[in-house]
C-alpha cells in the first residue's frame, strides 16, 4: 500500500466506546487517532472482526399466511435453525395460529427441498401465502407468490436457504454511497466473521469530506438490504484514511495526451 498513499492514518474502531447507538448501528469519535490538519481523500478497511450473532429469522421476515377455511398468520420464532429444528418450528408456529389441519414436513436430502403434506382437511387444499415478500419466502424455498396445495402436498419451488446473509456490509457516512466494505460471513451461527484486506488501495473508497473526527458506521444484509441486529454484541475493525498517490493515474493520462499529440502529428 505505500506507493499508493501519500500520508495516512490507521483508526482503530470499537463498537463498544461509541458515543450513541448500538452495536451494530452507533457513532464513535476517532478524533484521537487522526492528524489534523490533513489532506485525507480515501478510506479502505483493513480487518474486520465481527460476531455472527444476528438471526436467521428476525421480525421483519418471520410470518406468512396460511389460507384453510380462514386465513391465519404464521410467525416463525425469532432464532436461527437447523433442517429439522426449522420444521418442528413451521408445524408449531401452523398450530399456534389456530390452522385446524394436520401438518408434516419433509426434507429431501437429495434436493435440498422441503414438503408439505396436509390431513383431516376432507379435500379442501390449502394455501401458503408469501405475496408478503418479506424474505420467509427465500428462507423456506419459495418465491413471493401463493401456492395451493396439490393433492395434499406442497413441495418448495427452490431449495431452503438457512443461509439467508450472503455478504455483510459495513455501512458509514464519511465514504461516498456509504458502502466501506462488503464481507462474506465465514462463520458458523455464533462464531466470529473474520476479515483482512489483501489490497487496501484497490478497495479504497472516496472521502465525502476532509478532517472528519466522528463518523456513523451501520451493519446491513447484503442480501435483503435489511439492518442486521448483533443482538448486543460488539464489533470490531480496523480502517485507514489517506491521501491517494495518483501517480499513475496522471501517468496515463500523460500518455495519452502523448497518442493523441501523435496521431494529430501524424493527420
Amino acid at each position: 500500500m505505500s506507493a499508493d498513499f501519500l500520508t495516512k492514518d490507521i483508526i482503530y474502531i470499537s463498537s463498544k466506546k461509541r458515543i450513541d447507538g448500538r452495536p451494530d448501528d452507533f457513532t464513535i469519535d476517532f478524533s484521537q487517532q487522526v492528524n489534523v490538519p490533513n489532506s485525507y481523500t480515501h478510506a479502505t478497511l483493513l480487518n474486520f472482526a465481527c460476531p455472527k450473532t444476528y438471526y436467521l429469522f428476525n421480525s421483519t421476515n418471520n410470518t406468512f399466511n396460511l389460507t384453510e377455511i380462514a386465513t391465519y398468520l404464521v410467525t416463525i420464532p425469532v432464532g436461527n435453525y437447523n433442517a429439522a429444528t426449522l420444521s418442528n418450528a413451521i408445524i408449531a408456529a401452523i398450530n399456534n395460529a389456530g390452522a385446524n389441519y394436520t401438518y408434516a414436513i419433509s426434507i429431501n436430502q437429495t434436493t435440498g427441498k422441503m414438503s408439505y403434506t396436509v390431513s383431516g382437511n376432507g379435500g379442501v387444499q390449502p394455501v401458503f401465502d408469501f405475496s408478503a415478500d418479506n424474505g420467509i419466502e427465500t428462507i423456506l424455498g419459495f418465491n413471493s407468490a401463493a401456492y395451493n396445495f396439490v393433492a395434499n402436498v406442497l413441495t418448495s419451488a427452490n431449495i431452503i436457504n438457512l443461509q439467508l446473509t450472503q455478504t455483510v456490509q459495513l455501512m458509514t457516512n464519511i465514504v461516498k454511497n456509504n458502502v466501506l466494505a462488503t464481507i462474506v460471513p465465514n462463520s458458523a451461527d455464533f462464531g466470529y466473521i473474520l476479515y483482512n484486506e489483501q489490497n487496501p488501495a484497490f478497495s479504497s473508497h472516496e472521502l465525502v469530506g476532509r478532517e472528519m473526527r466522528a463518523a456513523r458506521f451501520w451493519l446491513l444484509d447484503g442480501t435483503t438490504g435489511k439492518h442486521l441486529d448483533l443482538n448486543g454484541q460488539d464489533l470490531n475493525f480496523t480502517f485507514s484514511v489517506f491521501e491517494k498517490n495518483d501517480y499513475f493515474e496522471f501517468s496515463k493520462f500523460d500518455k495519452k495526451m502523448s497518442r493523441i499529440i501523435e496521431d494529430i502529428k501524424e493527420s
